[in-house]
């Protein structure tokens, strides 16, 4: 798929079916970039369309968290119902197994529930974990250069925590 060359971006308006296609896709859990490409056109154009029309911000948004929830889902089900993993001898396929992720449902109790979290405080009395959800709710607001740097502060401020230094600005 070929996508339309600098020139012809400009400002114009996105065609109702880039915007049908990309927030489809969105919504069935796919990145922007993944979404973007589909649909025939530069992430960075939609990023301009959204923040000039609040419309098509709203759809983001919604398509977005549909998305999230899409995967979500996906999470519970390889958590809870497994998946089939082959057996493999002689380099053929002789059964199959039913695989389960304590990971998975260990990472979607501890979102959903804040009692199985880790018992974290930072200075100031805050739980870790308000400190972490505030700051990645940020990132996931942001633009992904916006996400990528929030998430290195994250990470940062986790190492900090883990070697017992305090975090500044939370």
């Amino acid at each position: 798929m070929s996508l339309p060359e600098q020139s012809k971006r400009g400002r114009r308006s996105l065609s109702k079916r880039t915007r049908t296609t990309f927030l489809e896709l969105l919504a069935a859990g796919y990145s922007v970039t993944h979404a973007a490409n589909a649909a025939g056109v530069y992430r960075q154009r939609l990023y301009e369309a959204r923040d000039r029309d609040e419309a098509f911000a709203a759809e983001w948004a919604d398509a977005y968290e549909r998305g999230t929830d899409v995967l979500r889902d996906e999470l519970r089900r390889r958590a809870l119902e497994g998946i089939e993993e082959p057996i493999v001898s002689a380099g053929k396929v002789v059964a199959y197994k039913r695989v389960y992720s304590d990971r998975l449902l260990e990472l979607e109790l501890k979102r959903r529930d804040p009692s199985y979290r880790e018992k974290f405080t930072v200075e100031g009395g805050e739980p870790i974990t308000f400190v972490l959800d505030s700051l990645l709710e940020r990132a996931r607001l942001a633009d992904e250069a916006e996400a990528e740097r929030a998430t290195n502060e994250v990470e940062g401020e986790i190492l900090a925590i883990e070697d017992g230094e305090s975090t500044d600005g939370c």
